[in-house]
C-alpha cells in the first residue's frame, strides 16, 4: 500500500485521500479523532514554527508522496518531498511562492513582464522617491497572509505611517506601484511542468483590499483569458513550480497581466468548491491523486452555469437571525453557508479576511452571474 503524507488543516482534503488505498500520515493544527484502519494523524500546535527535523520526529517512516493543502505548510512540505526524495526538486519554488518579497526578486528575473515595480524594505528616502515616481502605491508585508496591513497610500505621511505599522509587526516591508485593473485568481493544475489552468475566478474586493466574494468562471473575453493563461503559465515557470496545484492572483489591465501572488496550493475562499460546481472537479483529490498515482484529469471542462462566494458584509451579517438556517437550507441554489456565531460586529468595512462573519456558497446551473443572483437573493430573503 502506497504511503502518501497529507499536511492540511481541512477535514474535507483528508475525506478526499482516504477515497484511495493509501496509508495516509496526516499532520494537522486541528486535534481531529480518523477512525480509519489507513489513517495516522499526528496534531502539531503550528505549521509555520515546525521545522523539518521537528516534523521528522514526529513521523513514523518515510513516505511515497507528500501534498501539502494547507498555505502555512507548503515550505515544510515541499522541504518533507526532498527529504524523502518524492520529487526530483528542491524546496526553493515554494519558498520563492511563500514570500512575497521573494517572489517579486525572482520574477524581476525571469518574468518582468508580468512583475510589478517594486522595493524590498525600502528606506524613507528610497519610499519617498519611489511614490513621487508612481504617485499611487501598496505597501505590505513581504510574508504576511489574509488581506493583512495592506495599505494603499498616496502621500508621504501615509506611507510612513504603513512602513510603522508594519515594523511594527515585526515584518519587513513590500512597496510595489499601485496597479490599476480587473483582478483575477487563477487555479492551476501542474504535471511535472505542464501548467493547466483549470479556472479563472472573479474577485470582489472592499476598500481594504479584503477579499468579499469570487466567482467560477470570471466574465472574460477569448483573448482575455488567453492572456491570463499565458501569463500565469510564465510565472508558474519562473518561480520553480513542476507539480500539483497553484493558486495566483493576477490583475489585468491594457498593459498587461501582472501577478500579486502566487502559491503552490488550493485556492482558499471555497474555491475549490466553486470549481467543483461548476466543472465536476475535486481538486483536492487530484492533488492526491497526481502525488500517489501521476493521475491525471481532464483539461479545459465545459462549465454549468457559474458559482460564486459572497462573504456577508458587516451590516447583513448583523441582521441574520438564527432563522436564517431554514432560508438558506431551502434554497435550491444555495449549495453551502455559514451564519456567523453568536453576535456579529456591523460597525466598519471588514480590515482583515479574519473579520469576515460567514458566507453564501451560490450555485446557478444556467446563469453567469452567480454572484450577483447571490447578492440580491440576501437582500430580498425573508426568515419566517
Amino acid at each position: 500500500m502506497k504511503r502518501l503524507l497529507l499536511l492540511t488543516n481541512t477535514r474535507r482534503h483528508l475525506d478526499a485521500a482516504l477515497k484511495h488505498p493509501y496509508q495516509v500520515t496526516v499532520l494537522t493544527e486541528h486535534p481531529w479523532h480518523v477512525d480509519h484502519p489507513n489513517c495516522t494523524c499526528i496534531h502539531v500546535p503550528a505549521f509555520q514554527d515546525l521545522h523539518l527535523q521537528d516534523a521528522l520526529a514526529l513521523l513514523p517512516g518515510a513516505a511515497d508522496a507528500v501534498v501539502a493543502l494547507t498555505d502555512e505548510a507548503t515550505v515544510l512540505a515541499a522541504d518533507l518531498a526532498w527529504h524523502y526524495r518524492t520529487t526530483p526538486h528542491r524546496a526553493q519554488g515554494a519558498r520563492w511562492m511563500k514570500h512575497k518579497d521573494q517572489m517579486r526578486r525572482r520574477l524581476a528575473a525571469h518574468a518582468p513582464q508580468h512583475n510589478v515595480p517594486h522595493l524590498v524594505d525600502p528606506s524613507a528616502q528610497d519610499v519617498e522617491a519611489f511614490l513621487t515616481r508612481y504617485r499611487e502605491v501598496i505597501i505590505k508585508p513581504g510574508s504576511a497572509t489574509g488581506s493583512q496591513l495592506i495599505h494603499h497610500v498616496s502621500t508621504q505621511d501615509q506611507a510612513s505611517a504603513a512602513l510603522d505599522a508594519i515594523r511594527a509587526a515585526h515584518l519587513q516591508p513590500l512597496v510595489e506601484q499601485f496597479m490599476r485593473g480587473q483582478e483575477y485568481s487563477v487555479e492551476s493544475f501542474s504535471y511535472a511542468g505542464d501548467h493547466q489552468i483549470i479556472a479563472i475566478t472573479d474577485k470582489y474586493k472592499n476598500q481594504h483590499f479584503v477579499e468579499m466574494g469570487h466567482q467560477v468562471p470570471a466574465r472574460l473575453t477569448p483573448a482575455q483569458t488567453a492572456t491570463i493563461q499565458e501569463a500565469v503559465r510564465a510565472v508558474l515557470t519562473a518561480l520553480d513550480h513542476h507539480d500539483g496545484p497553484g493558486h495566483t492572483e493576477v490583475i489585468l489591465n491594457d498593459h498587461g497581466c501582472f501577478v500579486v501572488e502566487a502559491h503552490p496550493r488550493l485556492g482558499g475562499d471555497k474555491i475549490t468548491t466553486l470549481v467543483e460546481l461548476v466543472y465536476g472537479i475535486d481538486l483536492a483529490e487530484q492533488a492526491v491523486m497526481w502525488a500517489v498515482d501521476r493521475t491525471t484529469l481532464a483539461v479545459n471542462p465545459s462549465a454549468r452555469g457559474s458559482a460564486a462566494t459572497v462573504f456577508f458584509d458587516p451590516s447583513v451579517a448583523a441582521s441574520l437571525p438564527q432563522a436564517a438556517h431554514a432560508a438558506f437550507e431551502a434554497h435550491p441554489h444555495v449549495a453551502a453557508w455559514k451564519l456567523p456565531a453568536g453576535a456579529a460586529h456591523p460597525a466598519a468595512p471588514y480590515r482583515s479576511s479574519r473579520d469576515r462573519q460567514g458566507y453564501v456558497v451560490y450555485h446557478h446551473p444556467e446563469s453567469p452571474h452567480a454572484h450577483q443572483h447571490a447578492q440580491d437573493w440576501l437582500t430580498e430573503v425573508h426568515y419566517d
